[in-house]
């Protein structure tokens, strides 16, 4: 998906986390989710998520900022057959609330490309959250387990949890 799409989703993912009571290390953007979580109106919101988003872009990609943000987050990459990479998604959300970011290979402009994924839930089907809650477009979906699993391999079955 396009720049704006994985700057979206990493700036979704750490107002979540935060709202989950999951403390933001950098002050930086400790500010600019507080900003986000005051809004009322959809479309300050959306200038602010658009704030956070571009305050967790680095150099170093998305991935680093998250990092600022959450230290201890872990970035995994799984290997094995398919079985053990649906063994390894379940096994990182079982008795997890939080959300956690994979990469999966997706359709963007004519090709395939890597677009960030925030996974609530695994069981028979992958639930996949809205990556930008603050637009007009819904994207919640439900993938199965087994497209999932082959569109994660494609991306080299990366994980972040938190």
């Amino acid at each position: 998906m396009s720049d704006n799409a994985t700057s979206m989703t990493f700036a979704t993912t750490l107002f979540l986390l935060r709202r989950a009571g999951v403390k933001v290390e950098d002050p930086e953007l400790e500010a600019l989710a507080a900003q986000l979580q005051e809004c009322a109106e959809q479309h300050a919101a959306l200038d602010a998520a658009a704030r956070l988003a571009a305050a967790l872009d680095s150099d170093a990609g998305f991935r680093a900022g998250l990092g600022r943000a959450f230290p201890g987050m872990k970035v995994r990459v799984v290997t094995g057959d398919r079985d053990e990479h649906i063994r390894a998604l379940r096994h990182a959300r079982f008795g997890n609330s939080l959300p956690m970011l994979a990469g999966i290979a997706d359709q963007h402009d004519g090709g395939v490309a890597i677009r960030w994924a925030l996974v609530l839930d695994v069981e028979e089907a992958v639930h996949l959250l809205d990556p930008n809650p603050w637009d007009d477009v819904a994207e919640e979906r439900h993938m199965p387990i087994q497209d999932f699993a082959v569109r994660w391999e494609l991306a080299g079955s990366v994980l972040i949890s938190f």
